[in-house]
């Protein structure tokens, strides 16, 4: 087998791409594409979770993901049903402000270093690892962090919404509760303290529909002809309102 391996997100809903990561320790891609990653399959990935995988004129099996992945993107990607809290707390934005000038861009940089800095590139690596072992993880930039928030706004602005306690309580007791109305109208004033235009919203319908689909524990969607849609077990804090 090989230690290395380029399976886009995108692919990792294929079993004959998800079967070129069994083994596989490392897993980079240079370029992410414009088409959604699916929530689902992506994050079987990234956990580790039981899997399975199918070679060509090859029975099925099944593996246990291992690798780190590491993507490279000019935008970053949306996911077909959110950036859910599962795969939040496993991906880390390394944003690259900075164009180099191209008086300054060195030529394959890249094998370069690897042909003529192996040493220093191995100290830096074992560092590195060091480093991750005493801290527990991984070291995150302040702008990247902001960056990842911008993306889990942007990819599902309902879902993150529902996610931020300084708007909106999940307490799932039956006499908190507010209108469909209401919870939208909290929902657009917390977008735009957000940064996010109205264009960028979903309309009334779609927000409760979304709202239905995130399956919250703790939150019921009922329908009455009086009152219309009511969600049962929320309450409506802080800025938004």
């Amino acid at each position: 087998g090989h230690a290395t391996a380029a399976v886009a997100p995108i692919e990792m809903s294929k079993e004959q791409r998800r079967a070129q990561l069994a083994g596989v320790t490392l897993n980079a891609v240079d370029e992410l594409g414009i088409d959604a990653i699916r929530s689902d399959t992506f994050k079987t990935i990234i956990t580790g979770d039981r899997t399975s995988g199918k070679h060509v004129y090859k029975q099925p099996f099944e593996f246990y993901p291992i690798a780190l992945h590491a993507f490279a993107a000019n935008d970053l990607p949306a996911f077909s049903e959110g950036l859910d809290r599962g795969i939040r707390r496993r991906v880390i934005v390394l944003p690259f402000e900075r164009t180099i000038p191209r008086i300054e861009r060195i030529p394959h940089i890249g094998e370069r270093a690897a042909r003529e800095e192996t040493d220093a590139i191995l100290a830096m690596a074992v560092d590195g690892a060091r480093r991750l072992l005493k801290n527990g993880g991984f070291t995150e930039s302040p702008l990247g962090k902001a960056k990842l928030t911008e993306w889990v706004i942007l990819s599902d602005p309902v879902a993150a919404f529902f996610q931020d306690e300084d708007v909106i309580l999940m307490t799932g007791k039956p006499e908190d509760t507010a209108t469909s109305k209401q919870t939208y109208l909290h929902f657009k004033t917390w977008a735009k303290g957000e940064g996010l235009s109205d264009a960028q919203l979903p309309a009334h319908q779609k927000f409760t529909l979304r709202a239905k689909q995130l399956s919250l524990k703790r939150l019921r969607v009922t329908r009455s002809g009086k009152s219309g849609t009511r969600f049962i077990g929320i309450r409506l804090v802080g800025k938004g309102r």
